[in-house]
């Protein structure tokens, strides 16, 4: 008996169903494909179904991608933003380590000029007593 006389000479649709979902399974998940049968019967709407499952994973994809985008100069902003504050900090802290040395030298002149002025006061109580 011949295989080919098994075969209907028209395909049951659940078999091009299945046929085609093999097809799309095997490309590398692509999103973009769908189910090409069309019918107002049971497998027409499980078609249009999965059609409309394959679109909304499509669309949630294209969300996660362009989130991913976003996400990234989101970081890229922060690593920067980072940097310049570091940078900052830096020079800060420099500027204090200046005002700190700054108020020492002026501590060491005001002590200076306190003791010069002690030393001229002596002198003069000195001359007024001769």
């Amino acid at each position: 008996m011949n295989n080919s006389s098994l075969t209907p000479k028209y395909p049951h649709p659940v078999n091009l169903i299945s046929n085609e979902m093999q097809e799309i399974s095997s490309g590398a998940g692509d999103l973009t494909r769908q189910l090409q049968f069309r019918s107002k019967d049971e497998i027409g709407i499980l078609t249009q179904n999965f059609n409309k499952f394959v679109s909304d994973i499509r669309n949630i994809v294209i969300s996660i991608a362009s989130s991913s985008s976003v996400l990234n100069e989101s970081l890229d902003s922060i690593s920067f933003i980072s940097e310049e504050l570091a940078k900052s900090t830096e020079m800060i802290a420099v500027s204090v380590q200046g005002v700190s040395s700054g108020s020492d030298e002026q501590s060491a002149m005001v002590k200076n000029l306190k003791d010069f002025i002690d030393t001229m006061s002596c002198l003069k109580n000195l001359m007024t007593l001769y």
